[in-house]
């Protein structure tokens, strides 16, 4: 599915629509090149299931972040600085992927790992008509 996005108040409703779908277990793997908004879509999921309306850290510089919930705890990881994947597992990331709400940015190194049962979300931005999208699976 494909869903274009105009401004951030289509990001934050497609992100409180899209927390429909989470479950503990089933990880949402973000792609999308930088700037595409991968962080800001994580923090309104986070920011919702949190009843939250403070700012939410980036994980960029630690790699992982977590978050208490009513709706169990949420580990959100963001991979673009890994080289290795054997650095992930020294993140609880074995535990997160089955007992957590997991939000990963740059998946592609452990995509390998996660085969199925999982939320496939890209979010795209073109330059040639100044548009942007995000594309499920």
């Amino acid at each position: 599915m494909k869903k274009d996005i105009t401004n951030k108040k289509d990001t934050i409703k497609f992100a409180k629509d899209f927390i429909k779908n989470i479950k503990v277990g089933k990880p949402i793997l973000l792609y999308g090149t930088l700037g595409t908004g991968k962080t800001f879509f994580a923090s309104e999921i986070i920011k919702t299931l949190t009843n939250t309306t403070a700012p939410i850290q980036s994980p960029t510089f630690s790699i992982l972040q977590t978050y208490p919930s009513p709706y169990g705890e949420i580990y959100h990881y963001d991979l673009y600085r890994i080289k290795d994947s054997d650095e992930l597992f020294e993140l609880d990331i074995d535990n997160a992927l089955t007992n957590k709400i997991t939000i990963i940015e740059w998946p592609e190194i452990i995509e390998d790992y996660i085969k199925t049962n999982y939320e496939y979300i890209a979010l795209h931005f073109s330059l040639n008509n100044n548009s942007r999208f995000i594309e499920t699976k």
